[in-house]
């Protein structure tokens, strides 16, 4: 399997008749399934909101990954006291947080960077294919609804302030 990187967010990915064999994929009936297994061996879970396109010939495939994930935001988060206070300023958007070594890692999708966050974490300034990068040097906590979910762990209702002592 040979993975090429073309651009910040596609590559190319080659794969000869005799590799897909040795996988047990059968070169005739190969198709997204297939396609999507084998990309996640390449490329791991960073396909998810990938456009793919597939070519072959002669039992031999080329597949062409291009990332459409909405713009992200990345937010370092030292402790959790720090990310339980920001999540209580900023609405349930669609979100994934990581646990680091050293810390926490928020990403927010499709929307501006809150400057609020700022008071508790850094902005860190990524490239497009940072959350495989995550996938592989941290543990996932939470996808999709992050910010949902912390607010309904930590605040009665999913209220949107801290809880008073």
């Amino acid at each position: 399997m040979e993975i090429s990187f073309l651009s910040e967010n596609s590559v190319s990915v080659y794969i000869t008749k005799e590799e897909l064999l040795c996988r047990g994929v059968s070169p005739d009936s190969f198709g997204a399934d297939e396609a999507a297994l084998l990309l996640r061996e390449a490329i791991g879970d960073g396909i998810d909101g990938c456009e793919v396109e597939l070519y072959s010939s002669g039992g031999d495939v080329m597949l062409f990954v291009e990332r459409l994930e909405a713009a992200a935001w990345y937010y370092y988060f030292a402790g959790l006291e720090e990310l339980i206070a920001a999540v209580s300023l900023i609405s349930p958007l669609p979100s994934s947080l990581w646990y680091t070594e050293s810390g926490y890692v928020l990403a927010l999708f499709g929307a501006e960077a809150d400057m609020r966050i700022s008071e508790y974490a850094r902005e860190l300034k990524v490239n497009p294919l940072f959350s495989d990068h995550l996938s592989e040097h941290a543990r996932l906590i939470a996808r999709g609804n992050a910010v949902k979910e912390l607010k309904d762990a930590f605040f009665r209702g999913g209220s949107k302030k801290m809880p008073e002592n």
